[in-house]
């Protein structure tokens, strides 16, 4: 028995899965010991220069102003208001920022491949200039050549002239902002239910379609349900009658003036406007006091230079993620499609781009990412991102490795957020084969067929042995 279970251990020790996992697990192990160590240490040199990492500072006062956050952040509130302040910047830079490259990039890509000598050579010469020069470089160009070269806020180009739907200067872009009234809810009800009447009607005319062979006019007749539905939603909205009158403070005195004296002098606010409006949203057009806009959308130029910096840049990166896919796609696909009669718009849209996703789609979602790091550039141009308004915090508070660790967190959750959109998408475009065996790194080795499974199998007892 004695040299049974020494030749049992034996072998075991000598297994290949054995030893791979023992290697894994003492690599962890290292690993883990080498971040206590590193930690502590960090810890103790704090300490004796009284900065030990906490996290209660995030709850005091920060003291400092955020440019363009005054309607919603005041320096009297904490430094987490602050942070989250950043965090919102950061997310509508990235938001906005990945549909109009994904738009830009696509256009770019497909021109590269172009028949058109000029096309052509527009498109190679704009992707191979902004992918060898660095980001930071075209950030800057964006904001001091473009940006600020625009003209002052007192000779803004408005569009129309006057009573503009659009200003744009030095200062940034503003345009209109949209609010609900109290008529909207009735309106969003009635438009949900015919939306939801229409797709039941589209889906029943074409399983009526596939059954009878004969094709319906589906598609007009939802869009004529949502139209009926959003017709219907605003007359209900606007059949109660509004106030005529409304009391309007001019100077240090309150006077009832008609509504429609008052909307035209730009007399009434956005609450009084929500009950004097006849419809279920209205629209405040800018208006300019002095050398600002008071009313409507203010995108600054910081925030403007680096949309388009981030924009440019990655587009050019997948325009040669397009261009490449495109030709993964076999060329035999392309004649059958011009034999069976397609033009050139249609193959491309049902035909070469459906194959060109399985190639595109995975290194655009690095592309998407890179994206998202990328705008921790925003302080070079002095855009309040949540890496700038972190470097503040860090400044007053001393907190850098209580700050450091929100930031990678904060970076973390946006990229693995993207990853797990795009890892979602990719899977709905692959094909279909036979499904990879499950598992793998570290955690394989506990599953049952893995090393540490095999190991416990091996030094159970079997049954029917002596």
């Amino acid at each position: 028995m004695n040299s049974i279970g020494s030749g049992s251990v034996l072998g075991i020790l000598r297994d290949e899965r054995f030893i791979k996992a023992a290697l894994q697990l003492a690599f962890t192990a290292l690993i883990i010991i080498a971040a206590i160590s590193l930690a502590r240490s960090v810890d103790s040199s704090l300490r004796e220069k009284n900065l030990a990492p906490n996290f209660e500072f995030w709850s005091t006062r920060a003291g400092f102003s955020i440019g363009g956050a005054e309607a919603y952040y005041s320096p009297d509130e904490s430094y987490w208001r602050a942070y989250v302040v950043g965090v919102e910047n950061t997310i509508r830079v990235v938001i906005l920022g990945l549909p109009l490259a994904t738009i830009v990039g696509i256009f770019f890509g497909v021109c590269l491949l172009s028949t058109n000598f000029l096309v052509k050579t527009i498109a190679r010469v704009y992707v191979e200039i902004l992918r060898n020069t660095p980001l930071l470089v075209q950030l800057f160009a964006c904001y001091f050549i473009l940006v600020l070269a625009l003209p002052a806020i007192r000779f803004a180009i408005e569009v129309p002239q006057g009573n503009p739907l659009l200003a744009l200067s030095n200062r940034g872009l503003v345009l209109p902002a949209f609010y609900a009234t109290d008529r909207f809810m009735p309106f969003a009800v009635i438009a949900i239910v015919g939306l939801v009447m229409a797709y039941v009607v589209q889906r029943e005319l074409g399983q009526i379609s596939e059954r009878t062979g004969k094709p319906t006019p589906r598609l007009w007749i939802a869009l004529g349900i949502v139209v009926a539905a959003a017709v219907i939603g605003w007359g209900v909205a606007t059949a109660a009658p509004a106030p005529e009158t409304a009391a309007v403070t001019n100077g240090s005195e309150t006077v009832e003036m008609p509504v429609s004296e008052a909307m035209a002098q730009n007399l009434l606010t956005n609450e009084q406007l929500r009950e004097v409006a006849r419809a279920p949203f209205f629209m405040e057009q800018p208006r300019r006091q002095g050398l600002r806009y008071v009313a409507g959308v203010n995108y600054s130029g910081e925030y403007i230079a680096l949309l388009l910096g981030l924009v440019v840049y990655t587009s050019a990166f997948i325009a040669e993620i397009v261009r490449a896919g495109i030709q993964a796609v076999d060329k035999g696909q392309v004649e059958a499609a011009r034999a069976l009669g397609f033009g050139y718009g249609k193959t491309l849209r049902l035909i070469i781009l459906p194959q060109a996703l399985r190639v595109i789609i995975p290194p655009m979602g690095n592309q998407y990412l890179n994206l998202a790091k990328n705008s921790s550039l925003a302080i070079a141009i002095s855009y309040a991102d949540l890496f700038q308004v972190s470097n503040t915090i860090i400044n007053q508070s001393g907190q850098t490795v209580s700050v450091f660790v929100v930031i990678m967190a904060t970076y973390l959750s946006m990229s693995l957020l993207i990853s797990y959109v795009m890892n979602t998408v990719n899977s709905r475009f692959q094909l279909v084969t036979r499904s990879p065996q499950k598992g793998g790194g570290l955690f394989a080795i506990f599953a049952p067929h893995g090393a540490i499974g095999s190991l416990v199998r091996r030094l159970a007892p079997q049954r029917g042995g002596s």
